[in-house]
C-alpha cells in the first residue's frame, strides 16, 4: 500500500485497502475493517471508478450485515448492483445479486432470497466460476436449513464444500462445516454433527477468525445441551461470549448491539441450559451479559469517553456533514413549499446523502473515542450484588423469551426464583390482542396478558415497587396497567441500575422545557418511515409555560436553543429537561429516531438519538412528552435501543416516555399534574414512579373527562431508570 501511494497509483492503493479490510474482517476486527473499506470507497469515488465504487460498497455492506445492520447493508448492496449492471463484469454482478439474497435471508424474506440465489447461480455456472458457484450454494443451503429443508440443505452444503476443498478455501470451508453441523443436529445425527464441528475446529487452527470461533463454541454448546450436559453447555457458552466481546470491542453502541444480536442463539442455548439446571445465578449472569450491553459499556466509561481526544480532522468532518445536512433540509423544505417536484427529489437525495455522512462520521468518532480511552466492556454485577441494592419492598423482574418458552426471574433481596410463564405462541397472541384496539390498546386483552405474565409470579403483598427488565415486545407493555396496586419502573438491566444509582450525588434545579416548535404548514418530517406531515402543536405551549422555569418556545425550540441553554447551565444539573413536541421513531435505524424541533440555519430540526448520545445533559429526569418515544429497535439480547437509552447515556438516570400515540389534552393535563407532585412549589416531593402513578390516576378518574378512563389516555406513559 505504501509503494502504491509513493508511485501515485491511487486505484492500486484502494485495492490494497480493500484487501486489508478483508483480512481485518476475518480476524473479527470489524471497526478497522469498516474504516479500510470506507477509505477505499472514498478513493474510488474521487477517481470516479464506477466498478471500484460498486465493489467497495459491497464490502462495506458485508461488514454492516455482520453487524446486524441489514437495512443499511441491503441499500448499499442494491446501490452496488445498479452500478455493476451498467459498468461491471458479469461475475461481480452475480456476486452482488447473491449478496442481496443473503440480506433477504437475514430478514426472513425467503422467497426473495431464493430468487436471488437462483439468478446468481445460473450466472456463475454460465461463467464456469466454481468458487462463485460455491459461494451461492453455501448461502442457498443456509436458507434451505432455515426453512426446515434439512436433507436438501445437506446436499447443497456438500456440493459447495467439495468446491472449496478443491480450491483450498479454508475460511469458507469452516463456515460450511459449521452450517452442516447445525443441520445434522436438527436431524438428530449428533455424532456426525460433532465430526463436522471437529473438522471446522481443526481448520480454524490455520485461520484466525473470531466470529467463526464463537460459532464453533455455539455449535458445541448446542451438542452438549442435546446430550443433557448442562454445565458443559454453560462453560462453552461462556467461552463463546468471551469471543463475542472481543468482536464487539471498540464498536459504536448501535453496532455492538447488532453484532450481539447475530449471536442471540448463543445466549438462547445458555438460557435454556441454565433453566434446565434450575440455576438462577447462571441465568441472571447470562441475561446481564447481553441486556443493555452497549449502554453498560458506555455508562461505565463515560468519564473516559468525555476526556478522550478526538482528532480535529474528524470533528471538522462532522461539522461539515451537519452543515450539509441542514442546508439540504432547508432546500427540500423550500421546494416543498413551492411544489417544485424536481427540486424536492434532488433535495431529498442530497439530504439522505448528508445524513448518511453524519452517521458515518459520528460512529467513527465514537469508535475513535473508545480506542483512545481504552474502553472495554466490564463484567456485569453478580446476582448477589444486584440483590444487595434492593430494599425489602422491591422486586426486580427479568422477563426472558427463549426459542421454546417464556420465563421470569423474580429477584428479591433475600431470594431469586425462576417462574415458567406462557409458551411463545400464547404470548404472541396475547400481545397481538393487546394492541389490536381502535385506541392503540385493548383493555379487554389486558386481563389475559396479566394471567400469562403477572399472576404466575405470585408476588407477595409486601412488594410495593417493581422494576421490570423486559425482553422483546414486552418492552412495549404498560406493566403499570397490569400491576395496579404497585409502582412500576422499567430498568435496562440490574447492572445498569447500580451504575445509575452510583452517579446520582445530588438533585438538580430548574426545569428546561421546549415546546410548540415552528414546523411550518407544509413541512414534512422526511421522505421515509411514513412519518408524514408535521402539524403544529399549539397545546404544548401552555404545557411548557406551566412546567418550565426556562422555556424555549416556537423558533427558540431548536437544537441550537437547546445546546445554548445547556451551555448556559455550565455543567450544573437540571431538575428536569422536558420536550413537548412530535416524536419520530425509526425501528430499523434506532439512532435516527428523533424529537422534531424547530429547524434553523445550523440544524435540520431533528434531534436524533445519535445526537442525543453526544450531548452532555446532566438532569434528574428527561420527559419526552411526545408520541411513541418509548419505542425503538428491539434486539433479542440488548433490549430496546432508541431515544430512551440515548438520554440515559447523555446524563439522565430517569426518562419518562410514551408507548403509543397519545392524546394532546390528556397528555398536557397529566404532565402538569406530574410536576405538581414530583416538583412541588411547597411540601414534600413524591418519587418519580409514585408521582407518575398518581398523575395517571388523576387522568383516569378526571370528573370532567369521563372518556379519559380508557387506558389509551394515560397508560402509555412509563418511567425508565431509577424509580425514586
Amino acid at each position: 500500500m505504501a509503494l502504491r501511494a509513493r508511485i501515485g497509483d491511487h486505484a492500486g492503493r484502494a485495492d490494497c485497502l480493500s484487501s486489508v479490510g478483508t483480512v481485518l474482517m476475518g480476524m473479527g476486527r470489524l471497526p478497522e475493517a469498516l474504516e479500510k473499506y470506507n477509505a477505499a470507497l472514498a478513493t474510488f469515488q474521487r477517481l470516479k471508478d464506477q466498478e471500484g465504487i460498486a465493489i467497495a460498497l459491497n464490502n462495506v455492506a458485508t461488514v454492516e450485515r455482520t453487524m446486524g445492520e441489514f437495512g443499511q447493508a441491503k441499500r448499499h448492496h442494491e446501490e452496488a448492483l445498479e452500478i455493476l449492471r451498467r459498468f461491471g463484469e458479469k461475475r461481480n454482478v452475480a456476486m452482488a445479486i447473491a449478496n442481496i439474497g443473503t440480506v433477504d435471508d437475514a430478514l426472513e424474506q425467503w422467497d426473495a432470497a431464493r430468487a436471488r440465489f437462483a439468478e446468481a447461480l445460473v450466472m456463475m455456472r454460465a461463467l464456469g466460476d466454481k468458487p462463485g458457484e460455491a459461494f451461492v450454494l453455501s448461502n442457498l443451503g443456509v436458507t434451505q436449513k432455515k426453512q426446515g429443508e434439512y436433507e436438501a440443505a445437506l446436499r447443497t452444503f456438500e456440493a459447495a464444500l467439495q468446491i472449496y476443498r478443491a480450491v483450498g478455501n479454508r475460511r469458507a470451508s469452516i463456515d460450511l462445516l459449521i452450517n452442516t453441523s447445525a443441520t445434522l443436529r436438527r436431524l438428530g445425527r449428533l455424532e456426525d454433527a460433532q465430526r463436522a464441528q471437529d473438522e471446522a475446529a481443526a481448520l480454524l487452527t490455520e485461520v484466525h477468525d473470531l466470529p467463526a470461533s464463537a460459532r464453533i463454541a455455539w455449535g458445541n454448546a448446542q451438542l452438549q445441551f442435546q446430550r443433557g450436559r448442562f454445565q458443559e453447555t454453560l462453560a462453552l457458552v461462556d467461552k463463546g461470549l468471551a469471543i463475542v466481546n472481543e468482536v464487539v470491542g471498540g464498536l459504536a453502541g448501535g453496532e455492538s448491539a447488532g453484532v450481539r444480536d447475530t449471536f442471540a442463539g448463543l445466549f438462547d442455548i445458555g438460557y435454556r441450559a441454565a433453566l434446565a439446571a434450575g440455576d438462577p445465578n447462571a441465568l441472571v449472569g447470562l441475561v446481564e451479559r447481553g441486556r443493555a450491553g452497549s449502554l453498560r459499556e458506555a455508562l461505565g466509561s463515560r468519564a473516559e469517553l468525555e476526556a478522550a481526544v478526538i482528532p480535529a480532522g474528524l470533528l471538522a468532518e462532522l461539522e461539515a456533514a451537519r452543515g450539509a445536512q441542514a442546508s439540504a433540509y432547508r432546500a427540500t423544505r423550500r421546494a416543498q413549499q413551492r411544489r417544485i417536484r424536481k427540486a424536492m427529489r434532488e433535495g431529498k437525495a442530497a439530504y439522505e446523502k448528508a445524513r448518511l455522512e453524519v452517521t458515518r462520521v459520528t460512529k467513527r468518532i465514537e469508535r475513535e473515542a473508545k480506542r483512545s480511552a481504552g474502553v472495554t466492556l466490564s463484567d456485569p454485577d453478580s446476582l448477589a450484588e444486584i440483590q444487595a441494592r434492593l430494599d425489602s419492598g422491591s422486586v426486580l423482574l427479568y422477563y426472558l423469551i427463549t426459542s421454546e418458552s417464556c420465563f421470569a426471574i423474580v429477584v428479591r433481596k433475600e431470594q431469586a426464583r425462576i417462574v415458567k410463564l406462557a409458551s411463545v405462541p400464547q404470548l404472541d397472541a396475547a400481545l397481538d390482542a393487546l394492541f389490536d384496539g381502535d385506541l392503540a390498546i385493548d383493555p379487554k386483552a389486558t386481563g389475559s396478558l396479566e394471567k400469562l405474565v403477572v399472576e404466575p409470579l405470585g408476588l407477595a403483598e409486601d412488594v410495593r415497587r417493581v422494576l421490570v427488565s423486559p425482553m422483546g415486545r414486552l418492552g412495549y407493555v404498560p406493566f403499570g396497567l397490569l400491576m395496579p396496586g404497585r409502582t412500576v419502573a422499567y430498568m435496562p438491566s440490574g447492572t445498569t441500575e447500580g451504575q445509575l444509582r452510583s452517579e446520582v450525588a445530588s438533585s438538580g434545579s430548574g426545569i428546561l422545557a421546549l415546546g410548540d416548535p415552528s414546523y411550518g404548514t407544509s413541512t414534512k418530517a422526511r421522505a421515509r418511515g411514513g412519518w408524514g406531515p408535521l402539524t403544529q402543536l399549539p397545546g404544548t405551549r401552555e404545557e411548557v409555560e406551566r412546567v418550565g422555569t426556562v422555556r424555549l418556545l416556537g423558533d427558540q425550540a431548536s437544537e441550537t436553543g437547546l445546546r445554548a441553554a445547556i451551555d448556559a447551565k455550565a455543567g450544573a444539573r437540571w431538575r428536569a429537561v422536558h420536550f413537548a413536541c412530535h416524536g419520530l421513531v425509526d425501528v430499523v435505524r434506532p439512532h435516527l429516531s428523533a424529537l422534531a424541533l424547530t429547524a434553523d440555519k445550523r440544524s435540520d430540526g431533528f434531534l436524533t438519538a445519535m445526537e442525543i448520545h453526544g450531548l452532555k445533559l446532566p438532569a434528574d429526569l428527561v420527559v419526552m412528552s411526545a408520541c411513541e418515544t418509548g419505542k425503538g429497535r428491539t434486539y433479542r439480547t440488548e433490549g430496546i435501543v432508541g431515544l430512551t437509552s440515548a438520554f440515559i447515556f447523555a446524563g439522565s438516570p430517569r426518562v419518562i416516555c410514551s408507548l403509543w400515540k397519545v392524546d394532546d389534552a390528556a397528555t398536557q393535563a397529566l404532565m402538569i399534574k406530574f410536576y405538581e407532585l414530583w416538583n412541588p412549589k411547597q411540601g414534600a416531593a413524591l418519587s418519580a414512579a409514585v408521582a407518575l402513578k398518581q398523575a395517571q390516576a388523576y387522568i383516569r378518574d378526571h370528573p370532567k373527562q369521563p372518556k379519559w378512563k380508557h387506558p389509551y389516555y394515560w397508560a402509555a406513559w412509563v418511567l425508565w431508570g431509577l424509580p425514586d
